[in-house]
């Protein structure tokens, strides 16, 4: 999921669904000094684990809610607007993706809470495959088809980006150099990521890409 850094390497004001373990949570609060961090989590278990044995701090820049998701951003969405520059949603439970964080409507509130050059990320099973085309058929109503898939190198999972309609197209050539810089500072493998990002997406790649 972090391969969003390509587009935005600077993240300011965040809205995560689901927490997880909180790792992602615990590396942006690191890595981004000025990243205010909004994390909404279904399961006051999952927040338990994650301070117990994951070590996820306490911190003023990270506010924790426990609710439903899809309710949280609809509640929000009423009386905000473009308020996030980012927006991840990772929300499984041992059942698969919540209904409601699939949902036309889930999308169109995250839609308005999303600054209008933001990007939004979601987790997907590329496994469950009526759920993966409900969402991606879903993402692209909503975003215009401005949208790109990473699947993950040996999983099942599929990472969705789409983004916002005033995102700054950047030249894939530019990238390239990029990545190879965000490789070196974060030890992740940015140069795979956009090379799988070309190879996954031939028809939509200009899309949020210049060639």
């Amino acid at each position: 999921m972090m391969a969003l850094l390509l587009f935005n390497d600077n993240p300011r004001d965040v809205l995560m669904i689901g927490l997880g373990g909180g790792t992602i949570a615990k590396f942006m609060l690191h890595q981004f000094p000025d990243c205010r961090l909004k994390v909404v989590e279904f399961r006051s278990s999952v927040l338990k684990v994650a301070r117990s044995h994951f070590g996820l701090p306490f911190n003023p820049r990270l506010k924790i809610k426990i609710g439903c998701g899809a309710d949280h951003v609809r509640h929000q969405s009423r009386e905000l607007s473009e308020i996030h520059d980012l927006i991840m949603v990772d929300a499984y439970d041992d059942n698969g993706m919540a209904p409601e964080v699939g949902s036309e409507r889930f999308f169109d509130d995250c839609r308005n809470l999303l600054k209008k050059d933001g990007v939004l990320v979601i987790n997907l099973w590329g496994t469950d495959k009526p759920m993966f085309q409900q969402v991606s058929w879903h993402l692209g109503r909503i975003f215009n088809w401005r949208m790109l898939y990473l699947p993950v190198r040996n999983r099942g999972n599929i990472i969705g980006f789409a983004f916002g309609e005033n995102f700054p197209k950047p030249q894939f050539k530019s990238l390239i150099a990029k990545a190879n810089d965000l490789e070196r500072q974060y030890q992740l493998e940015f140069p795979v990521f956009l090379q799988d990002f070309k190879r996954n997406n031939p028809s939509i790649l200009h899309r949020v890409l210049k060639p």
